[in-house]
């Protein structure tokens, strides 16, 4: 599909400020949505490719350019980021593109299912289901797979946006949910006081902040896709070490960063403007991104039960010997405050870590 057979779209106008690039956080929520509820890839691009013209940022330029300049936006991640496999679809088309990337990632989608399974099975304990607290943006890449889970209510899954920028210029946290019979909602988050928050991972310096201030209350559990924080919990930390302590030669503990690496490389949809609004990325990454959560939620709900850890493991290590898969395996350098912020760390370790350490029991 080539940008020249999707413009001009039928009866939708340019954005007065095309400029600026802004979205509300509703917007992003709907057309997630309807993505993910698309029937095939090109009706995808069709609805991304529309979203952008609306909220002033048209597809006008060729494929190629924007393949130039998606690896120049990313130039700062140059050593770890693959964009540059993306550079297989030059003089193709838009959807040529968005392929490229599916056939790239694909192999993430049963971590990602699995893990999500996890925070599902992990929200259903106690009197009431906890609501589940995507940490904003490398977490939306677990939203397709609970929407598809018949254990998990839309009701239950929030959404924050807060960045280290939001806490330096003195910015609350903004919690986005569905509420049944009052439909969206957004405001700002004084205190969550009971739930579970998912994020990639790896330190939680940012949660750090939030306990601190009061805004996550001390109940609060957090489950990371991976850690390096003895305090917090990591879905793959607990999984890879358990494989390893039954022998299973093919673990690898360095795999846990090689993959929390990777899906925070992978493209995003927005980015946070200074003055914490959310701001659309680059055409390509925009719709990649739409494609992923699209492919992600049609792979999971074909599935009855989660890939085992075998399955997990087999298609990452293929994936580590195949030339054309998404695959940061060198990985980002380790932060230069890490011995300081983990001596530093006061709050004891958090739920369910505490538990899986013997804190509590």
């Amino acid at each position: 599909m080539s940008t020249a057979a999707l413009y001009p779209v039928p009866g939708v106008q340019p954005a007065k400020h095309r400029d600026t690039g802004l979205m509300q956080r509703s917007a992003l929520r709907e057309i997630g949505i309807a993505c993910m509820s698309s029937r095939r890839l090109d009706e995808v691009i069709r609805r991304s490719v529309r979203f952008l013209w609306e909220h002033g940022q048209p597809v006008d330029s060729s494929v190629d350019r924007m393949l130039l300049d998606l690896r120049g936006e990313e130039q700062d991640e140059a050593e770890t980021n693959p964009c540059h496999l993306l550079g297989h679809a030059m003089g193709g088309s838009l959807t040529e593109v968005a392929r490229t990337y599916l056939r790239s990632t694909r192999y993430l989608f049963p971590l990602l299912h699995s893990y999500a399974c996890a925070l599902a099975a992990f929200s259903q304990h106690g009197p009431e289901p906890l609501p589940i607290y995507l940490f904003m943006r490398d977490a939306l890449v677990f939203w397709p797979t609970l929407r598809t889970l018949p254990t998990i209510s839309e009701k239950q899954i929030r959404f924050i946006f807060y960045s280290r920028r939001d806490a330096r210029a003195g910015r609350p946290p903004v919690e986005f949910s569905y509420e049944p019979g009052h439909g969206l909602v957004e405001e700002p988050l004084h205190c969550i006081r009971r739930g579970l928050l998912a994020d990639v991972g790896l330190y939680g310096s940012l949660l750090h902040t939030m306990f601190k201030s009061g805004t996550c209350a001390r109940g609060i559990s957090v489950l990371f896709l991976g850690s390096r924080n003895p305090f917090l919990a990591g879905w793959l930390n607990m999984v890879l070490s358990a494989a390893l302590l039954r022998g299973d030669p093919s673990v690898d503990l360095h795999d846990t960063i090689r993959l929390v690496d990777t899906v925070e490389s992978l493209l995003k949809p927005y980015r946070l403007a200074d003055n914490g609004a959310l701001e659309l990325t680059q055409p390509l990454s925009f719709i990649c991104s739409m494609a992923f959560l699209w492919a992600l939620h049609h792979y999971s709900k074909g599935l009855r039960a989660p890939p085992s850890l075998v399955h997990c493991a087999r298609a990452f290590h293929k994936a580590r010997k195949s030339p054309g898969c998404w695959l940061v395996d060198k990985a980002v350098p380790r932060w230069a405050e890490a011995d300081r912020f983990i001596a530093s760390w006061d709050l004891g370790p958090i739920a369910p870590m505490d538990m899986l350490s013997g804190f509590n029991l």
